[in-house]
This record gives structure tokens, C-alpha cells and sequence, in this order.
């Protein structure tokens, strides 16, 4: 995720995801990484644990120039999501007939209305080798 600040880079900034319930912090200013000095571009790395709805990112200026505020926050809020998805259930291959061998059907049974609303995708790899 990249987050671009928009104000002069003299200023200090410390950012951070914020709930937007709670005001509680969710992601701490030591994980967004800032790649160039000369300008306000960070980036930050979803990474296991980060789980949440609604943060907001948050930025804490240090040096506020005149007639800038000290904290600015983002107008939409962002989430995260890092549960892996329930495996597939009773997942069928079936060979298509008279096709050479060159196509697999693959099916499992639909998801519930829950677990749709939290599984993007799913990614089928093919193997050359048979699964044992």
C-alpha cells in the first residue's frame, strides 16, 4: 500500500493506522517506509496480523508549518485482511472425456454467503506430477 502525504516535506511526519472506533493504534509509524527523503511517499507491507476493518491513516506532524493542523487524518478508511480463507471441501476432479487427457474438470461445493464476503479467489496450480 502506498500513502502520499501532501504537505511540504520540511515537515516530520509519523504515520500510523488508527481505528476509527477505538482511536486505537492498529499499525505503529516503525512499519511505513519512506523510499525517498525528498518527498512525503511511504509505503506500508500488509503483513500477518494485520486484521482490521476500519483504520484510518494518520498522519502526526512533528514540525507543523504556520496554518497547517498536527494530525492529519485520511477521509476513507482502510482494512486488512490476512486469514487465509477455509481449505475447499469435498473438492472433485473429474477428467473431460475425449479430449486427450487434455482437460480437468474441477469442482467444490458453493461458498456460504460469510465466507464470500471474506474470499477474494482462489488460485489453482497445475503440477506435472501426479498427486500421490
Amino acid at each position: 500500500m502506498t500513502i502520499v502525504v501532501d504537505v511540504p516535506t520540511e515537515n516530520k511526519i509519523n504515520l500510523a493506522v488508527i481505528d476509527a472506533d477505538t482511536n486505537q493504534t492498529l499499525v505503529g509509524r516503525h512499519r511505513f517506509i519512506r523510499k525517498y527523503p525528498s518527498q512525503h511517499t511511504y509505503q506500508l507491507k500488509i503483513q500477518t496480523g494485520d486484521n482490521f476493518q476500519s483504520g484510518l491513516v494518520t498522519a502526526y506532524l512533528a514540525r507543523p508549518l504556520s496554518g497547517l493542523p498536527t494530525t492529519l487524518k485520511s477521509t476513507l478508511p482502510i482494512s486488512a485482511d490476512t486469514v487465509a480463507p477455509l481449505p475447499v471441501s469435498a473438492l472433485e476432479a473429474v477428467d473431460m472425456p475425449d479430449d486427450n487427457g487434455n482437460w480437468v474438470v474441477v469442482s467444490w461445493p458453493r461458498l456460504t454467503q460469510k465466507q464470500r464476503t471474506s474470499t477474494d479467489k482462489y488460485k489453482i496450480y497445475l503440477s506435472q506430477l501426479p498427486i500421490q
